[in-house]
C-alpha cells in the first residue's frame, strides 16, 4: 500500500504516527524532536496559562478593600505592622474575607516640614487626592500645616454629643490627641507628643474611621504617661530622634546592598541587627 502523507491523514491517525516515532527514540531524542517541532506550542500554552493565571489574579485582588486606609508619619519603628493591621481587621470588620485595613508608614516629614522629602509630599498630596487616604496620624507640626488648608474633617460630626462629650471632642475639633490613649501606645507606632490622630476631608470610610476612634479609646489612657515627669518626655523626644535616625541608617544600608524591601526585608534585618550587635558604636547605640 503506498504511504500515505501526513496531511491526508485523520487526527487519530497522526497521534499513532507520532506516538510511533517517540517509540523508537531514546529520552534525549524525543526532547529533542518535541522541542524543534512543538516549541511554538509549548510556548502558546505557556503564554494562555501566564494570561489566565494573571487575569484571575487581578480579578481576586478587585475583591479586596479597605476597611479604614490610615496613614502614619514619622514612623517609629521597623517591625513589620501586619500584625497591627490584623487586630485593626478583627476590630473594625465584619468577617469578610477580602476586608482588610492598610497602614501606611513611608511618610517621613521630621520636624521641619521645609526640609521634608520632597517625593513624601508628593505621594502624601497625591493619595489624599485620589481618596486613598482615610485617617492621618501625624506630629503637631504636621497637623499644624494642612490644617489651614482644611484637609480634615470636623471629628464631631462622627458621633453623637454624648460620644463627643466623652471623647473631649468639641464642635469644629479636627484632630484628637491619641498619644496617651493605651491601645495606641501597646501599637508602637509613633513616640512623640502630642500625636494627632485626623480624619482626611474626603474620606470614603468615615464610619470606619470613627469605630477606629472608638476602639483606641475603648482602654482609656495609661495613666503613667499621664503623670510623665519632664524628664521622662525629654528622653521620649531623645528616643523618636534616635529612631528616626536608626530608620534613616536602615534604609540607607538596605538600599547599598540591594535588598529588595518586600523579599528580603528578613534578610536586610537580620544582617542590621547583627551589626548593631557587634558595633553599637557605629550607630549611636553605645
Amino acid at each position: 500500500m503506498a504511504s500515505r502523507y501526513e496531511s491526508d491523514m485523520t487526527r487519530k491517525e497522526k497521534m499513532q504516527l507520532e506516538k510511533e516515532k517517540l517509540s523508537k527514540m531514546n529520552f534525549k531524542e524525543k526532547l529533542a524532536y518535541i522541542w524543534e517541532y512543538y516549541k511554538a506550542v509549548i510556548f502558546g500554552i505557556i503564554a494562555v496559562i501566564f494570561i489566565i493565571g494573571t487575569i484571575v489574579n487581578i480579578h481576586e485582588n478587585a475583591k479586596y478593600y479597605d476597611l479604614v486606609s490610615i496613614a502614619v508619619v514619622d514612623y517609629a519603628g521597623l517591625q513589620d505592622v501586619s500584625p497591627i493591621e490584623e487586630d485593626l481587621k478583627e476590630a473594625l470588620g465584619t468577617g469578610d474575607k477580602y476586608e482588610k485595613v492598610s497602614i501606611d508608614t513611608s511618610y517621613s516629614f521630621g520636624e521641619n516640614l521645609e526640609n521634608a522629602d520632597y517625593n513624601t509630599l508628593m505621594k502624601f498630596t497625591a493619595v489624599i487626592a485620589a481618596q486613598s487616604m482615610d485617617v492621618l496620624i501625624c506630629s503637631q507640626a504636621v497637623y499644624d500645616n494642612y490644617s489651614k488648608d482644611d484637609y480634615f474633617l470636623d471629628l464631631s460630626t462622627l458621633f453623637d454629643e454624648a460620644t463627643c462629650e466623652k471623647y473631649g471632642i468639641k464642635a469644629g475639633d479636627t484632630c484628637l490627641d491619641i498619644s496617651k490613649l493605651k491601645k495606641y501606645q501597646d501599637m508602637g507606632l509613633t513616640y512623640y507628643e502630642p500625636c494627632y490622630l485626623t480624619v482626611v476631608v474626603n474620606s470614603k470610610n468615615t464610619d470606619n474611621a470613627a469605630k477606629l476612634i472608638e476602639y483606641l479609646e475603648e482602654d482609656g489612657v495609661n495613666e503613667r504617661s499621664v503623670h510623665r515627669s519632664a524628664g521622662e518626655k525629654t528622653a521620649d523626644r531623645k528616643r523618636q530622634g534616635d529612631q528616626r535616625s536608626s530608620d534613616l541608617l536602615y534604609r540607607s544600608f538596605c538600599s547599598r546592598r540591594n535588598y529588595d524591601e518586600s523579599a528580603d526585608s528578613a534578610s536586610c534585618a537580620g544582617t542590621w541587627n547583627r551589626r548593631l550587635y557587634f558595633y553599637p558604636e557605629a550607630f549611636g547605640r553605645v
